[in-house]
Formats: structure tokens, C-alpha cells, sequence
């Protein structure tokens, strides 16, 4: 090229900075977002129910301002709004720590290798485990009189923690 050559640039220099249509003053790259748009779509996501993984309404979202506002910023804004809420929900909920031993015991099952569950107690003071047990099928009265020997060997807790 004649311009090119005349102004001591490349070819790729002078495409990349030539104006081109449909670009705001020939700068390269998406168009702004406009600022009213970005509140409203905020507002919405403050109005969506979020879950600890999930947002229920998302797709509306998106779908609604996917073509305006680029999706990573949609996704952003949602994420944010999501651990708000959590964080918010989670202040509700108060804990208390046991000072005292054998005043709550927890039951867990876990499973381990081969599909097999194991059975432990633990005291949530001293977070000694006071039994295991391993079995390969646990028929419903089994939990019980795990339970049932556990306290005749320990006594009895005032407070039994479970998963159910």
C-alpha cells in the first residue's frame, strides 16, 4: 500500500487502526455499557432466589440482557449477588461450642473403600471418638445397638447429634 509505505508503518498497523464502521470513534472493542441498564439488570439479580450453587432465573438474565451487556459481567454480578445473600443467610444462623465433655455426641456415617460404612461416635468437646465400627451392610436396627453398647460402655450423652 502507497499510504503505507508513505507513512513508515505496517499494513497491519494501519487496518488495525483505521476506522472502521459500526466502532464508537474507530476505537476497537465492544461498545460501553449503559450505566442505566447495568442498575436495572442489578436490580433484577437482587430480586432472583439464590441457592449456594445456583441462582433460579439466571437464563432470564441472560437471556434478557445477553445482547446489552457482555455475559461475563452478567456473571460477575450474579456470583457477587449470590455470595451477598449466602453470607447474609449464614449471619442468621448462630453456633455455639460445647465446653464440656460429654454433653453432645455426634454420630456419622462414612463410607470408605468397597462401598463399605463405618460407624463412629465422637464426644464434640474433647473430639475423642469413642467407637468405630465397620460393616459391610447396616440393616436398621444395627445403628441402635451400636448406639445401645456405646452407652452402656460411656453413659449417655444430653444431647445426641445426627445427619437425620
Amino acid at each position: 500500500m502507497q499510504v503505507c509505505s508513505e507513512l513508515n508503518i505496517s499494513r497491519s498497523s494501519f487496518y488495525r487502526w483505521k476506522i472502521k464502521p459500526g466502532l464508537q470513534n474507530g476505537n476497537p472493542g465492544p461498545d460501553k455499557i449503559d450505566p442505566q441498564v447495568l442498575g436495572i439488570m442489578t436490580q433484577e439479580i437482587c430480586g432472583l432466589s439464590h441457592d449456594k450453587r445456583k441462582t433460579w432465573g439466571a437464563q432470564y438474565i441472560y437471556d434478557t440482557y445477553g445482547t446489552v451487556i457482555p455475559r461475563n459481567i452478567i456473571r460477575l454480578a450474579i456470583k457477587s449477588e449470590r455470595t451477598r445473600q449466602n453470607r447474609i443467610e449464614r449471619q442468621k444462623y448462630k453456633s455455639c461450642r460445647i465446653i464440656a465433655p460429654d454433653t453432645a455426641w455426634s454420630v456419622d456415617f462414612k463410607e470408605i473403600i468397597n462401598k463399605k460404612r463405618v460407624i463412629r461416635m465422637q464426644d464434640e468437646c474433647t473430639e475423642i471418638s469413642f467407637v468405630i465400627q465397620k460393616r459391610d451392610d447396616w440393616k436398621d436396627e444395627y445403628p441402635a445397638e451400636f448406639a445401645k453398647n456405646v452407652f452402656a460402655l460411656h453413659g449417655r450423652p444430653y444431647f445426641l447429634k445426627h445427619d437425620q
